[in-house]
């Protein structure tokens, strides 16, 4: 019994050593999600396009100008990211052209966004107008897509995305397509913080 004295008490202490892991590992775990929380983004206004665009982007989102499009994102580890994007539409010069121009470039914007995954529908359209002069129509729709990274004929689960592309005019005349997209969550939040980011943008003319 003496022998095996060493032994039992050997095994009465392993509780405690393992407890103390836990306790590091719960103490780092805390200490990474509060500098997590410290370095986000905070909400704020940022512009692009020489300044002829702001937009106010939620806390933790970032937003950077790429291939003639400013894109703003909120970050995740994995699926499609809620995503906001702003480019100009050329509007043609020709007044025949321009006469057409809303409803072949709404046309054009559906066609595209349809290509960009599998059963496109559209939810809804509404057409409004701004304090500063502006038109905008909003198309609403939903969307199914591979999730990002997949390559086809990867088994993998597909997401349903909701969206809305918005083609704006100005009151001077120039035209943008303001886009946003999100997972799609089956919740009434849904609608309503894409319509709050896009209803951030402000267009200087």
């Amino acid at each position: 019994m003496s022998e095996r004295a060493p032994n039992e008490l050997q095994i009465e202490r392993r509780p405690s050593v393992d407890l103390g892991v836990w306790i590091v590992a719960i103490v780092l775990a805390g200490s990474g999600y509060a500098y997590a929380k410290q370095t986000e983004p905070s909400a704020r206004r940022v512009f692009a396009f020489e300044r002829s665009v702001s937009v106010q982007l939620p806390a933790g989102w970032s937003g950077h100008e790429e291939d003639e499009r400013f894109v703003a994102q909120l970050p995740g580890l994995d699926g499609v990211p809620p995503t906001v994007l702003v480019e100009p539409v050329e509007v043609p010069s020709d007044p025949e052209a321009a006469a057409m121009f809303h409803d072949l470039e709404l046309t054009r914007m559906q066609e595209a966004r349809a290509r960009s995954g599998m059963g496109f529908r559209v939810l809804h359209v509404d057409e409004r107008e701004g304090d500063d002069g502006s038109a905008s129509t909003w198309i609403w729709y939903a969307i199914v897509r591979d999730p990002p990274g997949s390559s086809p004929g990867d088994a993998v689960i597909p997401v349903i995305v909701h969206g809305v592309d918005v083609l704006v005019t100005t009151r001077s005349g120039r035209a943008w397509h303001v886009g946003a997209f999100e997972p799609l969550h089956g919740s009434d939040d849904d609608e309503r913080n894409l319509r709050a980011v896009v209803e951030g943008v402000r267009f200087a003319e």
